[in-house]
C-alpha cells in the first residue's frame, strides 16, 4: 500500500479541500477531489483527499462520483485507515452519491471525534484508476 498525497505535478491532493466555515464550533461540510486523469493510482494505494483539524466531529462522509470508471472501487477510511467510513464502492456511473453508515463511523451513532488533525483517505481496489473524478464531502462539526 503506497500513500499517494501529490498529483504528478507535486500539488498536494488534500490542499484544495476544505469548508464553508467562518469560526468554531459549528457543522460544515468539508469537501475535497481527486482526479485520476492528473495521477493513476494502482489497487491498494491511499489518497489523503479532505483535510481537518484536530478537534472534528466527524458525522459522515458521501462520496460522489464526477466522472466514472469501470472496474474501479474506492473506499473511505480515516487518516490511512482502510475502509472505515464507506467499504469498497464502485464507480462506474458519474452523479452517483454514497453515504458512509452511522454505525462504520462510531458504535453509538453520533460521530467519531478526532482529539488530532488528520485526514479523509480515499482507498483505490480494483484496475489502476486512471479517468476516475471522485469528490468527497465530510460532514463534521469542528470545535
Amino acid at each position: 500500500m503506497a500513500i499517494q498525497a501529490t498529483y504528478t505535478d507535486g500539488e498536494v491532493i488534500a490542499a484544495k479541500s476544505g469548508g464553508n466555515y467562518a469560526g468554531t464550533p459549528v457543522r460544515t461540510i468539508l469537501t475535497g477531489i481527486y482526479d485520476a486523469t492528473r495521477k493513476n493510482v494502482v489497487s491498494g494505494d491511499v489518497i489523503p483527499v479532505v483535510k481537518f483539524p484536530a478537534g472534528t466531529l466527524i458525522e459522515n462522509v458521501i462520496m460522489e462520483v464526477i466522472t466514472g470508471q469501470a472496474t474501479v472501487t474506492f473506499a473511505l477510511g480515516l487518516t490511512g485507515t482502510t475502509a472505515g467510513y464507506l467499504a469498497a464502492t464502485a464507480v462506474t456511473t458519474a452523479g452517483v452519491k454514497t453515504a458512509g453508515t452511522v454505525a462504520s463511523l462510531v458504535a453509538d451513532g453520533v460521530g467519531a471525534l478526532n482529539t488530532t488533525a488528520g485526514t479523509v483517505d480515499l482507498l483505490v481496489g480494483g484496475a489502476t484508476a486512471t479517468t476516475a473524478v471522485i469528490r468527497v464531502h465530510v460532514i463534521c462539526t469542528i470545535a
